[in-house]
């Protein structure tokens, strides 16, 4: 029989047994039991099947945490039967503990620092942050193996976001859900960035095809874009309006030299 005696079984889990008889096998079922010394007749049947084979997934949910064994029951076609040898293995369906003391430890218009206690479970192996949607639906948003916290980018300004955390152990087994917290960012004050202009300066001599990109850890609105020949005084000559909801964005802008005197003339773009 596999697995192995000794091995861990959990969720799915394939058995498959392989026995030999002169007139042959017709049928096989499968029984466990958390005593190994009860009397065969009295072990929980798990699955039968007909053939002269038997590998099937067996839904080890049936059975609980912990040590159980299981032992084939192997039929003949005349009805005879014998049994397998008794395998020991050790049922997991079990997720860790419930994760406790989430909280948020830094937020802004955009991010959100979470962290958490760590579980006593010694086979956990990641954890997952859920965020709730709008439909009560909850969502995998990160997922750490190292660290008790996360950080979470690309949120909106002023907006309220429920979340949980969840500890995962070493073979999948979901854990209890931490108590929601509720996360409220804070209002967008930073300004976004004009990161390249182009072109490069030069000479023009009646127009100049301006092209700006902005960036913002939220979102570009528009840009203004502002000329000077003394870099002193600015005039705001332009105000281009963002085409989508990004937080990175490029302009462009024809500039129409017939308004300035030959010399210099000095642009610069201020994100919105």
């Amino acid at each position: 029989m596999t697995p192995a005696s000794n091995n861990y079984i959990y969720g799915n889990q394939p058995f498959s047994v392989v026995g030999n008889d002169n007139v042959g096998v017709a049928k096989t079922a499968l029984y466990y039991s958390t005593d190994p010394e009860a009397p065969l007749e009295s072990w929980t049947l798990i699955d039968e099947h007909n053939g002269s084979s038997y590998s099937q997934n067996i839904d080890t949910t049936v059975m609980p945490n912990g040590v159980v064994y299981v032992v084939a029951k192997i039929y003949d076609a005349v009805g005879n039967f014998t049994y397998s040898p008794k395998q020991r293995y050790m049922c997991d369906n079990q997720g860790p503990e419930q994760v406790k003391n989430v909280k948020c430890i830094a937020v802004d218009g955009t991010t959100a620092t979470l962290s958490w206690s760590d579980v006593s479970d010694d086979d956990i192996s990641y954890f997952v942050v859920e965020c709730e949607q709008s439909d009560g639906a909850w969502k995998s948003v990160s997922r750490t193996s190292t660290n008790l916290g996360v950080n979470l980018s690309g949120l909106t300004p002023e907006h309220d976001y429920v979340y949980r955390v969840i500890g995962y152990d070493k073979r999948s087994n979901r854990g209890t859900p931490s108590e929601e917290i509720t996360v409220t960012t804070l209002k967008d004050t930073i300004c976004p960035k004009v990161t390249k202009i182009t072109p490069d300066p030069g000479y023009f001599k009646s127009e100049i095809n301006l092209r700006f990109t902005a960036e913002d850890d939220y979102r570009v609105k528009s840009i203004e874009i502002q000329t000077s020949t003394d870099k002193e005084s600015w005039k705001t000559v332009s105000e281009i309006k963002a085409t989508g909801e990004s937080a990175k964005c490029t302009f462009d802008c024809k500039l129409d030299l017939k308004n300035y005197e030959e010399g210099s003339v000095f642009c610069k773009g201020k994100g919105l």
